[in-house]
């Protein structure tokens, strides 16, 4: 009675509270007054069908759909998701979309549901996107978000950075990144069986990155069984399931990087998965020999991350497939430029030797006029190295003590030439100067010259000093 007394005097049924929210935000539990209050001219509007969406009312959103609202309006404006920012090189994901969908948000919060698929949340979020689905909610559709700092590429000092995040233009402004709905869904886990399903769905279509689903899902766990709807036992992997529905493996990216790529250049702490690459090197292995525009192959990549999880055996199946060990990257790094930055396991100087023996040039010299020795002399002090290598196994390898003892015999057998010097005129000590100790005394002990000038004629006990390494300093302090 009192709502009858409301609308009919005359009330304003489109007027909004202090944080926006509508009269039918409110009425969603009772689908007759959301009817009286839309009759009486109330407009649904973004605010109220997410609400229905988060409330799991399948008839309000049904009511706001058949009213006329489009399903590919966006939310502005959302408060962070709180997805969490990176440790050492992993991932930083969006700190808050600016653009939110109501096929992406719904997704979402199906995911959110870890319980049966006949539980009553995940049957009613599961109707709210079939239902989205039926009055023309875009898959595809785009929606900008954040821009986010990219994850690291292992150490490299030339970083992918800009193939991550696109380019501003009159639809992406400075700042943001435009992304499509069910890529995203990809790049997060896998999308709703509702998605794939779609009847000529694009399995093919490219994001703004030119990025397939297959490249997503070969980034993000694709040996995970799917969840789709199966016949018992037979269960298919994510990446198979893509496959079954017609994803090209041969697709590249606007940057050059194929599936190879997406599935080594991955968050380093997680495993690569081991039954895709088969698969990929089974139907594909030319795939291994496909560099990027940075001239990047997936070698190059293995390699890199051998060196930072002490891991070669991917980089050696990629050899056996066929990959070409005497590629060089743009930045004019080979193998053993990558490699040289860590060798503190016999696993990898294999490796190491194993390269140098296919030919890959011990004396190479990238723009830098660095060889491969320059990688290998710039050691972090310990304090901070035993996070990663070059010591007592640090925070991510507690079970093994790791040393790299050995890998300067290794340097001299394989004819490395230690008198080389940088573009700027330094040699080995004055690139180490600034580092380990350790690494300057082994150095200092094969006979090289702490008193030699580069170019601005400052020896290694200078460069030592202007970074304060008292460590190195002392050295020569207990000589004099």
């Amino acid at each position: 009675m009192s709502s009858e007394l409301f609308l009919n005097g005359g009330a304003d049924v489109n007027a909004v509270d202090n944080v926006g929210n509508s009269c039918l935000s409110y009425a969603n539990k009772d689908i007759n007054l959301l009817k009286a209050l839309m009759e009486q001219g109330a407009t649904p509007s973004t605010r109220a069908v997410f609400a229905a969406i988060e409330q799991l009312k399948v008839d309000a959103l049904e009511a706001f759909l058949k009213a006329g609202f489009d399903p590919n309006t966006k939310r502005i404006d959302q408060p962070p998701r709180g997805l969490g920012s990176g440790l050492f090189g992993k991932r930083t994901e969006p700190q808050g979309s600016t653009e939110d969908l109501p096929i992406y948000y719904a997704c979402l919060k199906l995911k959110d549901f870890p319980g049966p698929p006949d539980s009553d949340k995940y049957k009613r979020m599961t109707e709210i996107v079939q239902m989205l689905l039926k009055y023309g909610a875009d898959p595809f559709a785009k929606f900008l978000v954040k821009a986010t700092t990219p994850y690291s590429n292992h150490g490299n000092e030339n970083k992918t950075e800009p193939f991550h995040r696109g380019t501003a233009s009159p639809s992406v402004p400075e700042g943001y990144e435009e992304r499509t709905v069910l890529h995203e869904l990809m790049r997060h886990g896998e999308p709703p069986n509702i998605l794939l399903g779609i009847k000529a769905l694009e399995i093919n279509r490219q994001d703004g990155q030119g990025r397939t689903l297959l490249h997503l899902a070969c980034q993000n766990n694709p040996d995970q069984i799917a969840t789709a709807d199966q016949e018992e036992g037979d269960q298919l992997t994510r990446f198979q399931k893509l496959v079954s529905l017609g994803a090209t493996l041969e697709a590249r990216d606007n940057f050059g990087r194929n599936i190879l790529h997406y599935l080594i250049d991955r968050d380093v702490y997680i495993e690569i998965p081991k039954l895709t690459l088969g698969h990929i090197l089974d139907k594909c292995p030319h795939l291994v020999l496909q560099s990027d525009k940075t001239g990047h192959t997936p070698l190059h990549n293995a390699v890199r991350l051998a060196a930072f999880r002490r891991h070669p055996d991917t980089a050696e199946t990629l050899l056996s497939a066929g990959a070409d060990a005497l590629a060089v990257t743009k930045s004019g790094d080979n193998m053993l430029h990558l490699l040289a930055t860590n060798l503190d396991t016999p696993e990898l100087r294999n490796l190491f030797h194993d390269l140098a023996r296919r030919g890959v040039d011990i004396n190479a010299r990238n723009p830098n006029g660095e060889t491969p020795l320059f990688a290998f002399s710039k050691r972090i002090k310990k304090m901070l190295g035993g996070l990663f290598g070059g010591g007592s196994g640090g925070l991510f390898a507690p079970q093994r003590q790791y040393s790299e003892d050995g890998a300067l015999q290794l340097f001299q057998n394989l004819g490395a030439d230690f008198s080389a010097r940088n573009v700027k005129g330094q040699g080995l000590l004055h690139v180490a100067a600034p580092g380990d100790v350790g690494r300057f005394k082994e150095l200092l002990s094969l006979g090289l010259d702490p008193m030699l000038e580069d170019d601005a004629h400052q020896t290694p006990i200078d460069v030592a000093a202007a970074c304060g390494n008292q460590d190195v300093l002392a050295l020569f302090e207990k000589r004099n």
